[in-house]
């Protein structure tokens, strides 16, 4: 008799965490199909669109796809707990895994790397993939956004390799970090972010205990304080103590370079902070036995990730960005990355999430404040909200009215902003379209670009 196979059905199958898993286990020949209540709304077609061409079936998320034959539903904490979906295979009797859970399982059955810290994990983790694959090391990595190179079937968060190792982006948001028992773990920093600093302090420390090896910023006092006394490789761009030390950072035909123990590289990426991701990346493959100046080499062929800084174009000497940045720290590192490449920035901030927003309202406030330059515009529309039962007790205004540096403007509506920084930028001009979650940003820049009057 043949084998039944085992049918999985992912409930928010469109997030990046889900698309990944789902992606995997499709390509492994399990049964995959899902919902997403974007994809009920009409909206991110061209991903849902490239789910179904791997041969995932979608539902609408009314409990429709949930049956009695299903292996498992997989779903994550953005997902409310009472919407038919679950409630149906409650009813069914159906095993509900959290997608953490399923994403530790696949971790430990290779060598774990996992990539933690409150930014930078998704570029870190793109690198490193990026980095074994072309080495030959054939990793399978697990991302939480899109790799532009190597070039991969279906949505770009996974490289389907089948070595020993296993990389992930680990997830502190959730708490799911402290799922992971890994090979390798790194930690690029520990600021402010979805949690508070208490709560992130001893889900990091207690994710370095678990691993065999860290890679720890030495410019990040939060993370030093953590592991001082494990064994570790630090990198830094300010103290030479440190195991890698990058310095001579400087701009050259467009592109950053820096010097690794005299001997120096590029990036095609921008910003000193992408050059600290970088060190990350080499401290880890080094540990695996790459040599750090092949490593380093290596990754001058590094193209990036979608939303980080990503150039969508430029129209009449005016260039229009899409970036990810979404708390303090990585917004004052793309608005002085820019600030050094740009005359004027006008920035589009959509904050997402009323209890994220809630918590880092203070931040915001200090960080724009701090970075934006007097000639810069800000733009802020309401707090994108993906549904739930947060309590809406804050908004946009009450960040946006305390920016004082630079001109600001609370928009209603994208039309109003749109209208706005086209009217008014120039060129050697940027427009920034900067927020999370929320996929239709990106189609937001490429509108921008296509108003543009060459």
């Amino acid at each position: 008799m043949k084998p039944v196979t085992k049918s999985y059905f992912f409930c928010g199958i469109g997030g990046s965490g889900m698309s990944a898993l789902a992606q995997i286990l499709c390509a492994r020949g399990y049964a995959v199909s899902g919902s997403d209540r974007s994809h009920d709304y009409g909206e991110s077609s061209a991903k849902f669109e490239a789910l179904q061409n791997l041969g995932i079936e979608l539902f609408k998320q009314d409990g429709s796809g949930v049956h009695k034959g299903l292996h498992k539903v997989i779903a994550s904490t953005a997902i409310e707990a009472e919407i038919p979906d679950l409630s149906t295979a409650k009813a069914c009797g159906i095993e509900i895994q959290k997608r953490s859970s399923l994403l530790a399982e696949l971790f430990h059955q290779g060598q774990g790397i996992a990539i933690g810290g409150t930014s930078g994990k998704s570029t870190v983790t793109a690198m490193l993939g990026y980095l074994l694959h072309a080495l030959d090391f054939d990793p399978l990595v697990i991302n939480g956004a899109t790799i532009v190179n190597p070039i991969s079937d279906g949505l770009g968060n996974i490289i389907l390799g089948k070595g020993e190792n296993v990389l992930i982006e680990a997830d502190e948001s959730d708490g799911s970090i402290e799922l992971y028992k890994p090979y390798i773990a790194t930690i690029n920093n520990i600021t402010l972010d979805h949690k508070p600093l208490e709560e992130l302090r001893i889900l990091f420390a207690d994710f370095a205990q678990r691993a065999h090896h860290c890679v720890i910023n030495k410019d990040c006092p939060e993370s030093m304080a953590l592991f001082a006394d494990l064994p570790a490789t630090t990198f830094s761009l300010e103290d030479a103590s440190a195991d890698l030390f990058a310095d001579n950072i400087h701009i050259k035909d467009q592109r950053y370079h820096y010097e690794l123990d005299g001997k120096e590289f590029s990036l095609q990426t921008p910003g000193n902070h992408n050059i600290a991701n970088a060190l990350t990346a080499i401290a880890a493959a080094e540990f695996l036995g790459v040599d750090r100046y092949h490593a380093a080499k290596t990754l001058e062929g590094f193209l990036g990730v979608r939303r980080r800084l990503e150039m969508i174009g430029e129209k009449a000497g005016i260039t229009v960005i899409d970036d990810f940045a979404h708390n303090p720290d990585k917004i004052a590192a793309t608005l002085d990355t820019l600030n050094a490449i740009y005359k004027r920035l006008f920035i589009f901030f959509q904050p997402h999430g009323f209890a994220p927003t809630r918590l880092m309202k203070e931040g915001y406030i200090a960080s724009f404040n701090a970075h934006l330059s007097t000639d810069d515009y800000l733009l802020m529309p309401e707090i994108y909200f993906a549904g739930g039962t947060a309590a809406k007790d804050i908004s946009s205004k009450d960040i946006v009215s305390k920016i004082h540096p630079a001109q600001h403007l609370f928009c209603e509506n994208r039309q109003l902003a749109k209208d706005s920084m086209l009217n008014a930028a120039e060129s050697g001009d940027a427009i920034v379209i900067m927020g999370a979650r929320d996929d239709t940003l990106t189609d937001f820049a490429r509108e921008i670009l296509s108003e543009i009057k060459a």
